[in-house]
């Protein structure tokens, strides 16, 4: 350990500048730093997010204490080039077998770590082949250091032809149609933020007044207002910092929204952001730390196809920063798998009645690279949140189970099985009355503290974390297939569950694998902007037990937060719940006295307001039976008499939306609904009380 630091320091001292802190050391707090000089900086592994945007001539990281990937990926774009970054690691032999305290805090509880770390060993193993970094052991000859590789490269020409196109891109969305966004996208180092602040100053030439910029916080836009010219003397008092939260609470005056690296802002903000401003350039790193990958492109691209005009997408692949094959990009790319894609797609169709589906021993995929480069690269695609740890979790965690889907040796599917739960009464106990949150076991968690449901805890569940399948061989069962297998492969464990950002989609294709709802979260997702569900697929008479249990619970609420919690939620979404729910309520049967106030609002013009319960059950149960209501209907039931909306934000009326119309429609969605599953009541009813030669029979018929 000594000798490292000593090492550390030789190696820095040409960066030594007493004037300032040029050198960043990332360590453990336990661990004294090294006796460099007071150019040094020291800071936690958890405190590298907040570096972002700084420059440093060398940075020194700690890996005695633990290899942190993620902390690795993001303090690596703070070397300059012509700089260091320097990794102090354990002797390689043993590294796999040494403790990790940082991965270690990931291990579900109940849980050891492993023994021998499979992701040290692919670590070591690439560090040992690597043609892109140097490797000084003590006790070994010293190696020779060539510039080009003990260092970050520069470069005296770069090439700006990219950074030219994005910012000419910029100044289009300024000039041309309202709502036309430009999408730079583009590794570390080629010119991002740099387009933003260049294209700030030519439009502040040609006459703009007013531009914001938005970001994880001002310091990680700082490169934004430097090639603006703002501290240059210049001075751009227009161009002005703005947080998110500001953005959103008040439409700032300005003319033009800069966003830089938006991945990492969540989902719902960027959807409001999209909606309030109408001239907007945004900025995201494909290969980072942040784990958004080619993945962020195509759903952030979903999200700008529903809330724009038409939306250009802008790619800078010249680096600025550092030169054409900077080493330590080379060699961070390869040890975190940051530029892992997926394989084309083969002209072999791929479906559920020819792949093989297989457990994949998590040895033979670290012996495999390829194999590993394919199965992190579908995982990354398709979830533009997989991080660099993500990896570690993939190789190491030891409740984690993975099956391929495949035909001929090409993957086209993959899953992710979390094995929870199996805690005692005890642990379940504390769980439940919010005492304590193991880690590791969410669907357990989630049963026990959130649906109030101990026994959750106690049962074992495989939770499937993740199941992907590639884009071109979607919709043709091979997902399904997957599941088929996984319930399979755990029949004897109690249950199967999932836990995903709800989507009606998502939710018509568990409902088709026999998964019921059992909740939905309150807030929405930062990751995804979505609700979050939590289903299940009973594997034995306990965990049927329970899973009814829990569904009754969640459906005994649902009608309460609808009003509250749930009142923004989709009417698509909730229609999807409603028909998946799997104990139908057949026990439905109206009162004579609800009848009477149902018949009376449909036929004739009783106030809604005065059969409110009468209505709501009603709703229910036309919405639970399934019974052939238009979506369009089942719409209207969820956004004005489930969620209680006004009649002008129920997006199921065409507008100009108001009560007299929305009444009208209602009527006869009732109206409807009573004489195709009640008629012979209805009928008494109206002849009772003289309805019969008002308003016909017919299901489609309007209030007169």
């Amino acid at each position: 350990m000594d000798w490292g630091w000593r090492s550390a320091q030789n190696l820095c001292e040409p960066f030594i500048k007493p004037d300032k802190q040029n050198i960043l050391l990332v360590s453990d707090p336990d661990h004294s730093p090294p006796p460099l000089t007071k150019t040094l900086q020291s800071i936690e592994v958890n405190q590298c997010r907040n570096h972002l945007g700084r420059e440093y001539d060398a940075v020194i990281h700690d890996c005695h204490v633990g290899f942190e990937p993620d902390s690795i990926g993001i303090i690596s774009a703070t070397v300059k080039a012509g700089g260091l970054l320097i990794l102090l690691a354990p002797a390689l032999a043993h590294w796999p077998e040494i403790r990790d305290c940082h991965f270690e805090k990931r291990i579900p509880d109940g849980l050891s770590p492993p023994r021998h770390s499979r992701y040290v060993e692919r670590l070591v193993s690439r560090i040992r082949s690597s043609q892109h970094c140097i490797l000084i052991e003590q006790n070994s000859a010293l190696p020779s250091l060539p510039n080009r590789l003990w260092s970050r490269s520069g470069q005296t020409h770069p090439d700006h032809s990219d950074q030219i196109k994005a910012v000419n891109a910029i100044k289009k969305v300024v000039t041309g149609q309202r709502r036309r966004p430009v999408v730079l996208l583009a590794d570390r180092g080629r010119g991002k933020s740099a387009a933003l602040g260049l294209a700030a100053r030519a439009l502040f030439d040609s006459g703009l007044t007013r531009i914001g910029v938005c970001g994880l916080n001002r310091r990680s836009v700082e490169n934004v207002f430097k090639h603006a010219g703002v501290d240059s003397g210049i001075g751009r008092p227009s161009l002005k910092f703005i947080p998110a939260d500001v953005l959103l609470k008040k439409k700032a005056n300005i003319e033009l929204l800069l966003v830089d690296e938006a991945a990492t802002l969540p989902v719902p903000v960027l959807t409001e952001i999209l909606k309030i401003y109408p001239r907007i350039a945004f900025a995201s790193t494909v290969h980072g730390y942040e784990g958004t990958g080619r993945g962020f492109a195509t759903h952030f691209g979903k999200l700008l196809d529903q809330h724009t005009r038409g939306w250009r997408k802008c790619e800078l692949r010249h680096p600025i920063r550092w030169a054409e094959q900077d080493p330590v990009e080379k060699f961070l790319y390869d040890i975190l798998l940051l530029n892992a894609e997926p394989e084309p797609a083969s002209g072999e169709k791929h479906s559920a009645s020819n792949i093989e589906i297989t457990a994949v021993e998590k040895n033979e995929l670290c012996a495999r690279e390829s194999r590993l480069r394919e199965v992190f690269a579908l995982l990354t695609q398709a979830h533009y949140r997989t991080r660099p740890a993500d990896l570690r979790y993939l190789l190491d965690s030891p409740n984690l189970d993975i099956y391929c889907a495949g035909f001929q040796g090409q993957i086209s599917g993959v899953a992710l099985v979390s094995i929870e739960g199996g805690l005692s009464e005890i642990q379940a106990r504390e769980i439940w009355g919010n005492l304590s949150r193991p880690v590791g076991h969410l669907f357990a968690e989630l049963l026990a503290a959130q649906s109030g449901l101990h026994e959750g805890a106690q049962q074992t569940t495989a939770r499937i974390v993740r199941i992907v399948v590639k884009p071109e061989y979607q919709r043709n069962g091979i997902g399904s297939a997957l599941v088929r297998e996984i319930a399979n492969q755990y029949k004897a464990l109690d249950s199967l569950s999932a836990s995903f950002g709800a989507s009606a989609s998502l939710i018509r294709f568990w409902a088709k694998n026999s998964f019921m709802p059992v909740r939905i979260g309150f807030s929405r997702s930062a990751n995804t902007g979505a609700l979050s569900c939590a289903l299940m697929r009973p594997l034995s008479k306990r965990g049927e037990q329970l899973a009814y249990r829990a569904q009754d619970k969640f459906r005994g609420n649902l009608p309460i937060h609808l009003k509250t919690r749930y009142r923004d939620m989709e009417p698509k979404l909730m229609i999807e719940i409603y028909n998946s729910l799997f104990h139908q309520d057949t026990r439905y049967a109206p009162t004579q006295d609800e009848l009477i106030d149902l018949v009376g609002f449909g036929f004739a013009h009783q106030n809604m307001d005065n059969i409110s319960s009468a209505l709501s059950r009603f709703c229910q149960y036309l919405l639970d039976m399934d019974n052939g209501v238009p979506e369009i209907d089942a719409a209207l039931l969820i956004e004005r008499v489930l969620q209680a909306k006004p009649w002008r934000q129920c997006e199921s009326l065409t507008p100009p939306r108001g009560k007299k119309q929305g009444t009208a429609r209602l009527r006869s969605v009732i109206r409807a609904g009573l004489l195709q599953n009640f008629p012979d009541q209805a009928r008494k009813i109206r002849q009772a009380y003289n309805l019969i030669d008002n308003i016909s029979d017919n299901r489609g018929s309007r209030n007169t």
